[in-house]
């Protein structure tokens, strides 16, 4: 299981990013506050913070992610257990907080908290700042000895250079497609064909970002809203929507440069032979220098007279 913990100044928009999550966020408890609104909760952690106003960074932002193969069939109650079990570790069942499930990675669901740093009926500080991203950690890899899960590490050290067989089958369908294809509707095409679609992410008219979504994946039953697929670095991180745009651009200012060699080809000797570059006429007869010294004095003259 992985987690990250970080104590930050606060705003009413972390707490909107809580409970959204691209409409993918399931609340799951907003602890000792009363607001409907991510701004009206805010406004409720600040007035418990100041009971301790010494606090730089009063509030805690921190996220706990199991791995996907022990939550796969999970309910919302799992969540919920798992949910009570890292706040009473944290010790912070007597501290405002929010707690949301985010579900817009499908293979990796994960818990997002909140919390005001000050107790609430106290206002003392009830989380140390220093080191508290590896307290957060600590308690994940407690947690996954007790359950009989792999910790973090030893994920990670499990899969140092591993593809699953899924993602290595999109990873070659996507290096074949962009092979075959001139341009990104090819491409779209080329890939739907092979039991994929594409879910391209703009922003301000730019690509950023390429979701790959199988024709076959359904959302599963658990009730939780998901989006379906892969995102593009989740394949493979060595692969970038910019390299494949470039490379079907790429594609395209050759196929330009054929049609229009091609037409080229189809035009008349004779028009070929034309020269449509502006000419320039040049002259070896003296006295037309002698003509151009003279008007370029009377222009000066000119000048000067305009100029008194």
């Amino acid at each position: 299981m992985i987690a990250k913990g970080n104590t930050v100044f606060g705003s009413a928009q972390s707490l909107t990013y809580i409970l959204n999550d691209r409409e993918c966020a399931v609340e799951l408890e907003r602890h000792l506050l009363f607001g409907e609104s991510p701004q009206e909760m805010f406004q409720e952690m600040c007035k418990t913070v100041e009971l301790n106003p010494n606090m730089k960074r009063p509030f805690l932002s921190c996220f706990f992610s199991p791995s996907g193969e022990y939550t796969t069939f999970w309910t919302l109650d799992d969540w919920q257990r798992l949910k009570d079990e890292i706040v009473s570790r944290l010790g912070l069942n007597d501290n405002q907080y929010l707690c949301a499930l985010h579900t817009s990675k499908p293979h990796h669901p994960h818990l997002h908290f909140y919390f005001c740093r000050a107790d609430f009926f106290t206002g003392k500080n009830r989380v140390t700042a220093a080191r508290i991203s590896l307290q957060c950690q600590k308690i994940a890899a407690d947690i996954c000895r007790e359950r009989g899960w792999m910790t973090a590490k030893e994920v990670s050290k499990m899969n140092a250079g591993r593809m699953t067989p899924e993602k290595e089958n999109i990873k070659r369908v996507l290096q074949e497609c962009i092979k075959q294809s001139s341009n990104m509707q090819q491409f779209d095409e080329a890939m739907r064909k092979q039991g994929y679609f594409l879910k391209w992410k703009t922003r301000d008219d730019s690509i950023i970002g390429l979701r790959i979504i199988p024709v076959s994946e359904n959302n599963n039953n658990s009730g939780l809203k998901t989006l379906p697929g892969f995102k593009l670095s989740e394949v493979d991180r060595g692969l970038k929507v910019r390299d494949i745009l470039l490379q079907l651009n790429a594609k395209d200012v050759k196929m330009l440069h054929k049609q229009s060699t091609s037409i080229q080809e189809e035009l008349t000797p004779d028009i070929m032979m034309m020269d449509i570059t502006p000419q320039i006429a040049f002259s070896n007869d003296p006295d037309d220098d002698d003509l151009l010294l003279s008007k370029k004095k009377k222009r000066k003259t000119n000048k000067n007279q305009l100029t008194m």
